[in-house]
């Protein structure tokens, strides 16, 4: 169905009442265009150092391939970013990986703790590609290190992948520690969308507590 003009709540944003609901009520799924727009926040809030892609961009790499995605437009050069993050979506289920460049990693985050090296792999790919794309230089993947990581918090429900997600892609853009757990979820959905209202994240990069919006 087409989505009219009024619908839309955030100027510039393809963001709609019934997107932020997925955040809002709980237990309910969050879909594609409220993650994707969250994302969008991160990486506006340190465009120098991190990216952060739409939920769109794995789809379109795992199912299509490298030429799906070629073309694929950023601020600058993907490699000169220190951070990239990539919300995935596969079986019904958000995780996320999370390049780190300066560190030669790549980790992925599954809120049900799930193992996935076949994603890991696929995005490592992805750069290779990209690499040889770029500077027809030979992209040394041998140097790359790939993780599930330990630290993602767990969740104990079948509905809250997406806020995990979001959270984990928040934290892990400004450095700090994934110290949050299942009973804090409830808390996340309201500052989701109250940040996806706003088109502004609380916490700054150097924020250990939220900022004022006074």
């Amino acid at each position: 169905m087409r989505r009219s003009n009024q619908d839309f709540m955030v100027p510039d944003k393809s963001v709609c009442i019934g997107d932020v609901k997925t955040v809002f009520q709980y237990r309910s799924w969050l879909n594609n265009e409220a993650i994707s727009s969250y994302m969008q926040l991160i990486g506006e809030r340190d465009p120098i150092k991190v990216y952060a892609f739409n939920t769109y961009f794995y789809s379109l790499l795992s199912t299509c391939g490298y030429d799906a995605v070629e073309s694929w437009e950023f601020p600058k050069d993907l490699f000169d970013y220190d951070r990239v993050l990539i919300p995935v979506h596969e079986k019904f289920h958000w995780s996320l990986v999370c390049v780190h460049f300066n560190e030669k990693s790549i980790k992925y985050y599954d809120s049900l703790k799930r193992t996935n090296m076949r994603c890991v792999k696929l995005v490592l790919d992805y750069l290779t590609m990209a690499s040889w794309k770029r500077t027809r230089n030979e992209f040394n993947s041998d140097e790359w290190q790939l993780f599930h990581a330990e630290d993602c918090p767990k969740q104990f429900n079948s509905d809250d992948c997406g806020v995990f997600t979001c959270i984990n892609a928040e934290y892990l853009a400004r450095g700090v520690k994934l110290n949050f757990s299942q009973s804090d979820i409830r808390k996340f959905r309201h500052r989701i969308c109250y940040e996806i209202l706003t088109n502004r994240l609380l916490f700054s990069l150097d924020d250990s507590q939220p900022r004022s919006h006074g």
